[in-house]
């Protein structure tokens, strides 16, 4: 304690205090993260859904003239 008789509370409270806003930020980041995160995997997904597709339709050419 460095020769003191006392706790520093005053200190301790204002270091929670601090640590509980940037904590707060934090969490607001992550919470926008996570939320990218997800829209660029229904992007990737859907992307990856016309690609096979289109590979299907390119491998498949004479069935699509006999449907017509």
């Amino acid at each position: 304690m460095n020769g003191r008789t006392t706790l520093p509370i005053k200190a301790w409270k204002a270091e929670r205090d601090k640590l509980f806003v940037e904590k707060n930020a934090l969490y607001q980041d992550y919470y926008s993260l996570k939320n990218e995160t997800h829209e660029v995997d229904i992007i990737r997904r859907s992307v990856e859904y016309i690609l096979r597709e289109d590979e299907r339709r390119a491998r498949l050419p004479g069935e699509r003239e006999i449907e017509r």
